[in-house]
């Protein structure tokens, strides 16, 4: 079988012309598609998207209003809107934490994303190690790279960290 081919962001009128463009009518078995998004998008440009795709991968960063202004310069609250009707589209949802050390890996916000997630249904979040690689590109092509850690969690923190989330995750039930 072909298997999932996953589209990583972009307008949603070229995602839409490239989903149309790659399922072939009678494939078998089909294409099935999973867009994967932060969730700050326009909503009324990506329901055409979303009514072709058969799963959303949707990262959720940051769970004090506050903190996300913070690091993203606008609350979250059109991002959390978008969740909300992902969700109600029937659509499987995968929920994603990108693991940002200091930023993102505090008890309080995991804890956080792990109720959210709860509340909308969704199952137990993935959560995704954080890789700096990224930041060299930036000075590579002479443009300053965003304040972010230059190193990732190392093996034993990760693992440890993991096993506290399976943990925080099971007291949201």
């Amino acid at each position: 079988g072909r298997g999932t081919d996953i589209l990583l962001g972009g307008n949603p009128d070229y995602l839409l012309r490239v989903i149309r463009a790659l399922r072939v009518p009678g494939d078998d078995p089909p294409l099935h598609v999973t867009v994967q998004t932060a969730g700050g998008f326009d909503w009324e440009a990506a329901a055409p998207v979303l009514a072709e795709v058969d799963g959303v991968q949707f990262d959720l960063k940051v769970a004090d209003p506050a903190a996300h202004r913070r690091h993203t310069a606008h609350g979250p609250d059109p991002i959390l809107a978008n969740l909300r009707r992902v969700v109600a589209l029937g659509l499987p949802v995968e929920a994603r934490i990108p693991v940002i050390p200091g930023l993102t890996d505090d008890e309080a916000n995991l804890r956080g994303l792990a109720r959210l997630a709860r509340d909308l249904g969704l199952a137990r979040p993935t959560l995704l190690a954080y890789n700096p690689a990224g930041l060299d590109a930036y000075e590579a092509v002479g443009r300053t790279p965003p304040d972010l850690p230059r190193r990732s969690l190392d093996r034993e923190a990760w693992a440890a960290l993991q096993a506290r989330f399976a943990a925080w995750w099971a007291e949201t039930r």
